[in-house]
């Protein structure tokens, strides 16, 4: 999936090529981002996340200035990401 990483010490933007995976744990899906700046952006894939993130994107990392980088995925990766899977409400 592409993101767009903005460095929050010099403001430029670049984008990148992502990994992700879809976990289950016992009844709940989990999307978890591979090599965000952190390591850790994740979250609970239930309806009302989706239909934000299906029209909004994901803002997968704010960024702290001169220490993580801020990460944003756009709305049609997140929908090409989670597949057919999800109803969108546009």
């Amino acid at each position: 999936m592409k993101g767009i990483l903005t460095s929050l010490a010099s403001g430029d933007t670049q984008e990148v090529i992502l990994d992700y995976v879809i976990e289950t744990e016992g009844n709940r899906r989990i999307f978890k981002l591979i090599g965000g700046p952190i390591g850790y952006e994740s979250f609970y894939i239930d309806d009302k996340v989706i239909e934000r993130i299906g029209k909004n994107g994901w803002t997968a990392c704010m960024g702290t200035k001169y220490v993580y980088d801020r990460l944003f995925i756009p709305a049609d990766e997140m929908r090409k990401a989670l597949g057919g899977k999800i109803k969108w409400v546009e």
